[in-house]
Order: C-alpha cells, then sequence, then structure tokens
C-alpha cells in the first residue's frame, strides 16, 4: 500500500450521498474505500453535513417570521456562548495531547479515538443552539451555533494539515511512525487471526 494521502478526491463521486447521512453510511458499508483514511473522512464529512440537515429541518420548524427575532430568552445565548467556548478550550487541550506511539495500530486507534472525541466536543455548540431554538423560536441562533460548530469540525477534521500537525508531534515523541500510514492501513475485523 502507498504511503501517499489520496486526499478527498475519492470523496468527491461519494459527495453526494453523504448528504443523507443514514444512506451514506448505507452506501459506505456497501462499497467500502481501498484505504481507511478515506473512509474516517467519508464518516466526518456525514457528520458535517448533518449539522447543516437540522438546519434544514428547522426552516420549517420555526415561522418565517421569527427567523431572526431576537425578543425572546436571550440569556440562552450565554449558554450557548459558554458551551462554545468549553468545547473550544477542551478541543485546544486534546489536539495538543499525544497520541500512543507503541505501534502502528495503537496510533491509528489513539488518533481515531481522540478525533472522535473531538467531533462530540466540536458538535456541541450546535446542539446547544439546537435547545435553544425551541426557547428563542428563531433560527439565527441554531446558524450561529452550526457556523461554530463547523469550523471546529474543520479544526478536528482528518484533514492534510491537521495530519501534518500531528506528525510533527509524533516526531516530538521521539518516532518515526508514520500517521498516514497507520492511518491508511484499513484495522483488523473482530475476529480475524492477526
Amino acid at each position: 500500500m502507498s504511503d501517499e494521502d489520496p486526499g478527498w478526491r475519492p470523496l468527491l463521486w461519494r459527495a453526494p450521498i453523504s448528504l443523507i447521512p443514514v444512506f451514506g453510511l448505507l452506501y459506505l458499508r456497501r462499497r467500502r474505500p481501498s484505504d481507511a483514511l478515506t473512509e474516517f473522512r467519508f464518516v466526518w464529512l456525514g457528520i458535517v453535513v448533518s449539522l447543516w440537515l437540522f438546519a434544514f429541518v428547522l426552516l420549517f420548524v420555526v415561522p418565517t417570521d421569527r427567523y431572526w427575532k431576537t425578543d425572546r430568552d436571550l440569556w440562552l445565548t450565554f449558554i450557548f456562548l459558554a458551551v462554545a467556548l468549553v468545547s473550544l478550550v477542551r478541543l485546544q487541550a486534546l489536539r495538543n495531547s499525544n497520541l500512543d506511539v507503541s505501534s502502528l495500530q495503537k496510533l491509528a486507534a489513539s488518533y481515531r479515538g481522540k478525533a472522535f472525541i473531538g467531533i462530540g466536543w466540536a458538535e456541541s455548540p450546535a446542539l446547544a443552539a439546537f435547545i435553544a431554538t425551541f426557547f428563542v423560536h428563531a433560527l439565527w441562533i441554531y446558524l450561529l451555533g452550526a457556523v461554530v460548530a463547523t469550523l471546529e469540525l474543520i479544526w478536528v477534521g482528518p484533514t492534510k494539515r491537521e495530519l501534518a500537525r500531528r506528525q510533527e508531534q509524533i516526531s516530538e515523541q521521539g518516532s518515526s511512525l508514520s500517521l498516514l500510514a497507520a492511518l491508511l492501513e484499513r484495522p483488523p475485523s473482530p475476529g480475524s487471526p492477526t
């Protein structure tokens, strides 16, 4: 297997199906990408798209004359901002934490685990904003939450820049392991001989 990043090109022809996260995962299950990094990026893209699908649904839930109103329960905006700030601080701490470099498999598992924890933290502003939408009775707060969450997801996502930054951390730990090689390798299936 090549040690070269496949980039985002393999996702381009799959992108339309990822607009529907449940169908995207079913499609992914039937036609697995050739490497685990593309598969991980496909799942990550589905998570990002799902934030904006919630916004689409809210277009029909919130009355059109209330989309931009700021006359109800504005104190919830401060809770949203607090959640966004906490998630940002937690993401920075998570990005600065070391990965397990004892083996290639543990390196990949460590990166994926931290990435999914980061995805959870990154989505929290959108979740807080989604709940606040029903109290504020306005769409603007969810749109703000979705923008913040999308930016945080890009910050922790499996981008080339993030992988290069993590590789520098691995080198600083004194390891010669390649994060890219670890992520390209498909993990063994449960029950398969190792």
